[in-house]
């Protein structure tokens, strides 16, 4: 069995490289490493500064709507804890992204927006006991969180 160390990295097709990097760098929080417009087309490389990148972004402009070929349904983003989940909500509630849900998985709470080109991303705060609870059987019945502002 190949031993898997880590995610490596996401290659996002977008629509506009400037509105996903307003999503992204500037409400997320990624540091664009590079930016190159001469060798792979209209291409981000966005860090969270553990590694060399994280997310890709590649521009296919109006081309996006005709991309069959992918089948993900989304890609998940952890912070480091409760308190910065509530808080990353209410940022992305008040710069008017989408909140499509929050939610208690019970190993993990979540919350579930649109990035600009449709993409479902997950923010989410995992329990620190989370790998005991799928080794035993969790329930995860889908509760759905109401956060308060701080």
């Amino acid at each position: 069995m190949i031993k898997i160390a880590e995610l490596g990295h996401l290659l996002i097709k977008v629509a506009s490289i400037r509105n996903s990097l307003s999503f992204y760098r500037d409400l997320l929080g990624f540091e664009l490493v590079e930016y190159d417009e001469e060798n792979h087309g209209k291409t981000a490389f966005l860090s969270l500064g553990r590694s060399g990148h994280a997310v890709d972004l590649l521009e296919v402009g109006s081309d996006l709507g005709e991309i069959r070929e992918s089948r993900l349904h989304h890609f998940a983003l952890r912070v480091e804890t409760e308190s910065d989940l509530t808080h990353a909500y209410f940022e992305l509630l008040d710069a008017g992204v989408k909140i499509i849900r929050a939610t208690d998985h019970d190993s993990q709470k979540s919350v579930f927006v649109y990035d600009p080109d449709g993409n479902i991303v997950e923010l989410y705060y995992e329990l620190s006991n989370a790998l005991e609870k799928f080794r035993k059987g969790r329930v995860d019945t889908d509760k759905p969180i109401e956060f308060v502002r701080p």
